[in-house]
């Protein structure tokens, strides 16, 4: 009988040195100042306090989760969140870039600059034929005017509001890399173009916001992060077909029809084997 009572109070002090004592919660990241991110309630922790931490809003990116840096796992994507914190845990605060600017250091799978193509000389909705590969053009031409800024004898030129998308997928797409410029048309306005992804064809996420590019040709590296709370919540994994589309856009809501921007050389790569 002493025995077991023996057994039963050992059992027991080892409960509540399970149940009680203190624990520390590191908060860290690489993106925003350590001293940004906060805990409520602050110093020093007992062991089953409920808590809540957050993380700041950053110009340019989007939250993308917690971290724990000792479980090697996602801990929470929410910014700010509550829970009960039962031990010692260190807990990373990571975000995700609004666009997806890099070079891929990939695999081209495909290549234009629009030279060997089929003829689409009106802005109407039709299909043009790059490199063996198919295009639907929206308010886009196949151009070779003077005023169109390229490289060989043709770009495209799209105006308000325009969409070129590549209609074959790419799976394991890595990045996607272009040359873009205002075409010097005289009595255009200024339009700005955007990029975007879709593993259907139906939803599309953004990777690059609408920028206004300049009278001459500059190149635009994109890298898709699949990891973007944007992606995941499309469901977008790089094992996707996924499909691309560039969208031409006027100064203002009105999208001014009078913006005419070309793009050229367009290169879409996949991660290196």
């Amino acid at each position: 009988m002493k025995k077991t009572v023996l057994v039963f109070l050992i059992g027991f002090l080892f409960f509540l040195a399970a149940c009680g004592g203190s624990v520390s919660l590191t908060l860290t990241s690489t993106s925003v100042a350590d001293d940004s991110l906060s805990v409520s309630p602050a110093g020093e922790l007992e062991r089953n306090t409920e808590v809540t931490i957050t993380a700041p809003t950053k110009s340019g990116s989007t939250f993308a989760h917690w971290y724990d840096t000792r479980a090697e796992e996602i801990f929470s994507e929410e910014r700010v969140h509550t829970f009960t914190i039962a031990k010692s845990m260190e807990l990373e605060a990571v975000y995700a870039a609004n666009d997806h600017f890099g070079t891929p250091e990939g695999t081209v799978a495909y290549e234009t600059g629009f030279e060997d193509a089929t003829a689409k000389s009106g802005y109407a909705q039709g299909n043009m034929t790059s490199d063996g590969v198919d295009w639907l053009l929206v308010q886009v031409l196949r151009g070779n005017h003077d005023g169109d800024m390229k490289t060989g004898e043709y770009a495209l030129r799209g105006r308000a509001i325009g969409k070129a998308e590549i209609l074959e997928g790419f799976a394991d797409l890595e990045g996607i890399v272009f040359d873009y410029a205002h075409g010097a048309f005289s009595g255009t306005g200024e339009g700005k173009l955007s990029v975007e992804i879709s593993a259907d064809g139906d939803s599309w996420v953004e990777i690059m916001a609408p920028r206004s590019p300049s009278t001459s040709l500059a190149t635009i590296e994109l890298l898709v992060d699949y990891n973007h709370p944007a992606l995941r919540g499309a469901s977008i994994t790089k094992g996707d077909d996924i499909h691309v589309r560039f969208l031409f856009g006027g100064s203002d809501e009105n999208e001014d029809n009078t913006t005419r921007i070309n793009i050229d050389n367009v290169k879409v790569y996949r991660f290196a084997d």
